[in-house]
């Protein structure tokens, strides 16, 4: 899109719910200031005017990580966050990486298993608020 920014703020809002958390403060530094280990995905039902879908990629050494995956709500099911990982999936393999990483939700969970991700351990988080 032409102002990829206001797009990935518009989704990023009515997926997560918040526009000051650290994965949009990432992903707006990518698109002012883009980087070369970072590729952007931004998709569409065909047919459609308006962009339904973003994710992205960032590559280090021999892994790809997948980042902030989203659709809006009213193309869920539609097979847009599918073709997004599909995608991400292909530069991976295009630049060499021989594993991709991916933290999910539940509903994305489903989607990633299809397309033959595994796990890879368990991962802790812990917020802290000082």
């Amino acid at each position: 899109p032409n102002d990829s920014y206001d797009f990935l703020t518009e989704v990023h809002t009515e997926v997560w719910g918040s526009t000051e958390d650290q994965l949009l403060q990432t992903l707006r530094a990518e698109t002012n200031c883009p980087d070369p280990r970072t590729q952007i995905f931004i998709a569409r039902i065909k047919g459609e005017t308006e962009w339904a879908s973003i994710g992205w990629i960032r590559f280090y050494s021999k892994i790809g990580f997948l980042f902030g995956g989203s659709t809006k709500s009213k193309f869920r099911g539609m097979g847009t966050y599918r073709t997004l990982v599909s995608a991400r999936m292909e530069a991976a393999a295009a630049a060499g990486m021989k594993y991709i990483l991916s933290e999910c939700t539940a509903d994305s969970e489903r989607v990633l298993r299809g397309l033959g991700f595994l796990d890879a351990g368990v991962a802790t988080v812990y917020e802290f608020k000082g």
